[in-house]
């Protein structure tokens, strides 16, 4: 089965998504500078028609810390071609995906909470999940915003619900100097594999290339 991972789109509605049986895309959809008015129309008329048009035969999203959208989903009509995923799974001829858009706090966005609180939240991901979608990545995995700094910026609870419940593929975003990349870690002798699918660099240019995993 061929899955197609991309995150931070940040209004670019880009054209190169191989065809593919799942496309997931973790978050960070909408342009911020918008109001969520126009993030809504823009959703209603740009983002459903550009979804009907890929060729993927299923699309899973998450929210991410710039997507106010999802805060007022009154605002969207009803009949996007996605499977919108806050906090539950889905099956997928027999993937089972598992979404949660929340990340550590930072600045004043959205779906953010402390350290304390994702944990609480991380600690529901089923064991059983194949794929994990998260917008922010674990902490030491592909979390380095390059170019600015050097620090691992990632979640440690969400690392260690990971690493506890062998979750086999997680892709993420968020932090875009770690974008277009991937990592295979061996932990008590199962391969776990991470995908940071941002397409922006830190300067928020199209840099990277959709992941395409053949699972």
């Amino acid at each position: 089965m061929k899955i197609v991972f991309v995150s931070d789109l940040h209004g670019n509605l880009i054209d190169d998504i191989s065809p593919c049986d799942i496309l997931c895309i973790c978050g960070d959809i909408s342009k911020h500078t918008r109001s969520v008015y126009e993030t809504a129309n823009w959703f209603n008329l740009k983002v459903k028609k550009w979804l009907n048009d890929i060729p993927a035969g299923e699309v899973c999203i998450i929210a991410g810390n710039h997507d106010e959208i999802f805060y007022r989903k009154d605002l969207l009509d009803t009949d996007f071609r996605w499977h919108y995923l806050e906090d539950k799974s889905i099956e997928i001829k027999g993937l089972k995906i598992y979404g949660t858009p929340w990340t550590s706090i930072f600045l004043n966005w959205y779906f953010m909470k402390s350290e304390e609180q994702l944990k609480q939240v991380f600690d529901n991901i089923p064991e059983d999940t194949d794929i994990l979608m998260t917008h922010g990545p674990p902490l030491g995995i592909l979390d380095q915003p390059i170019g600015r700094n050097l620090k691992h910026i990632g979640s440690l609870s969400l690392k260690e619900v990971i690493l506890k419940k062998k979750i086999p593929h997680t892709a993420f975003g968020h932090i875009h100097g770690s974008g277009g990349r991937s990592l295979e870690v061996l932990h008590d002798e199962k391969y776990l594999n991470f995908y940071n699918c941002s397409i922006l660099n830190e300067h928020y240019k199209i840099t990277n290339k959709p992941i395409v995993k053949e699972l």
